[in-house]
């Protein structure tokens, strides 16, 4: 879906679907939906799970012990932590690796003058689902 959202960003839906009457958002909408629509992949580099939600486990756990919020309280330790654990570790790697390989580039370019989209109506396939 990211590579969805960069392609809608960059103009490049609109630019290939033949409906006349789709806009982005309602091709983004659709591509959600049960259909089949072919869709490119976004190098997985830099993705990650930048918040945590516990609301099952907060439900199941309700009276046993204390709940995981790390979202109420923005100053306490642990929020502390982890953004200073993710300003100087993990950021810190994903700029490096970038700067190295520069996988992001290579993809952009790839999407831009590799990939010629055919358009981005969903069809009657089946969806695959394992």
């Amino acid at each position: 879906m990211m590579s969805m959202a960069i392609d809608i960003t960059r103009g490049a839906v609109s630019s290939v679907t033949t409906a006349e009457d789709k806009n982005d958002i309602d091709v983004m909408e659709e591509s959600f939906s049960p259909q089949y629509m072919t869709i490119n992949v976004a190098p997985a580099q830099g993705l990650f799970l930048d918040m945590s939600f516990f609301d099952n486990y907060n439900k199941r756990a309700l009276g046993k012990g204390e709940a995981l919020d790390w979202h109420s309280e923005p100053e306490s330790e642990a929020v502390i932590r982890w953004k200073n654990f993710k300003e100087q570790k993990v950021m810190k790697h994903v700029m490096a690796e970038e700067a190295q390989q520069h996988n992001f580039i290579k993809y952009m370019f790839i999407q831009e003058f590799h990939l010629k989209h055919a358009s981005y109506e969903s069809s009657e396939q089946k969806v695959h689902t394992n």
